[in-house]
C-alpha cells in the first residue's frame, strides 16, 4: 500500500508526504528512494525496524533529503495501520 498525502499547513504551504508500507522491502525501498529524490517527506512503514532504520540512513545519505523517517507498522493489523497513519497526519499537519 502506498499512500500519498498533500497536507496544507496554516500558511498554506503544500507538503508532500508519502507513506510506503512494506517500505523496507525491495520494491518499497526503491519507491521510497524515488519519492525522497523528488522532494517528498517519506514515511517508511514496516514491521522490520532494523531494516527500516538502516534504509532511512541510506536514503538520507544518497538523496540529501533529511525528511525520511521510519514508522513501525504491521499492515496485517488494522489497528496498527490506523495508528501509524494517525501519527503521521498529526506529525505533518502543522
Amino acid at each position: 500500500m502506498i499512500l500519498k498525502m498533500r497536507l496544507h499547513s496554516k500558511n498554506m504551504i503544500d507538503k508532500k508526504v508519502c507513506i510506503v508500507s512494506g517500505g523496507a522491502g525491495l520494491l518499497g525501498s526503491a519507491f521510497s528512494k524515488v519519492c525522497a529524490q523528488t522532494g517528498y517527506t517519506v514515511i517508511i512503514a514496516d514491521i522490520d525496524t532494523k531494516k527500516g532504520e538502516a534504509l532511512v540512513k541510506s536514503i538520507r545519505k544518497e538523496t540529501s533529503n533529511d525528511n525520511v523517517v521510519f514508522e513501525l507498522c504491521d499492515i496485517s493489523n488494522e489497528a496498527s495501520v490506523k495508528n501509524a497513519v494517525a501519527r503521521v497526519v498529526k506529525q505533518y499537519r502543522a
